[in-house]
């Protein structure tokens, strides 16, 4: 089993559009995938029709005994399937902070080990213990960055977290998102990467109305516009992540 991660400590930045497209894209390949929502708003569990249908709180599912398993659902896509948010996931980093332990979120995913080949992390934003625990526990951290700016600071930010604090760095893998053709910072950035940002992936996926139709759909994109540039571009960072925390 193998464990990736979407974050970004900024918000606003793609995370929830990149994890339900590549958790898609898993499934579809054949992986038996998981995505868990833990970030409180729910987005993910949206698009994907998905609420808890028993009550649950964060204390609970962080249990390592068998507990997360019992909240698994069905989205209706073949191989795939979701732990829902909850608005008691604001909690979660509380829990893990009186776990004090950063291995502890590994041994909750470990109940997993033998009925998934993937499971995809989509993460709030910010840094907290939650963060700690889910980078230690984590093959590949995928990082949306928008071509700007701010959102290189949001990168170094946390590269300068990841040294201070003696978490792992060697397997954040940023990519460029929400690329706007029309602006020369992106297409200069596009053509030559800032120098500090390290482990640039090859793809991009440029700005578009067809993504934002994900929510008029409440479905990944692949399902509705598989023929369209964007959808090859999800495809193409798809194969190149999978490849990056050794999926195949």
């Amino acid at each position: 089993m193998r464990t990736l991660a979407v974050y970004n400590l900024k918000g606003g930045v793609g995370k929830t559009t990149t994890a339900v497209n590549m958790a898609y894209l898993s499934s579809q390949q054949g992986f038996k995938t998981l995505i868990w929502d833990l970030d409180p708003q729910g987005a993910s569990s949206w698009y994907f029709d998905s609420s808890h249908t028993r009550k649950i709180s964060a204390k609970k599912i962080l249990q390592p005994q068998e507990i997360a398993y019992k909240y698994v659902q069905k989205t209706g896509y073949e191989n795939l399937d979701i732990i829902p948010s909850d608005v008691s996931f604001r909690d979660l980093d509380h829990h893990l902070k009186e776990q004090g332990e950063l291995t502890y979120f590994s041994e909750v995913l470990n109940q997993f080990r033998d009925n998934y080949s993937l499971i995809i992390l989509d993460c709030p934003p910010g840094i907290s213990h939650l963060t700690d625990n889910v980078i230690y526990a984590s093959d590949g951290i995928l990082m949306p960055v928008i071509p700007t700016w701010l959102s290189l600071h949001s990168y170094t930010q946390l590269k300068t977290y990841l040294k201070d604090n003696q978490l792992p760095r060697r397997h954040i893998y940023p990519f460029f998102n929400m690329v706007d053709v029309r602006k020369k910072l992106h297409m200069s950035w596009l053509r030559v990467p800032p120098s500090n940002i390290k482990k640039m992936l090859k793809t991009s996926i440029n700005t578009s109305s067809n993504i934002e139709k994900m929510g008029a759909h409440r479905a990944p994109l692949e399902t509705y516009d598989e023929q369209s540039d964007i959808a090859a571009a999800y495809r193409a960072l798809w194969k190149e992540i999978s490849k990056k925390i050794s999926v195949f």
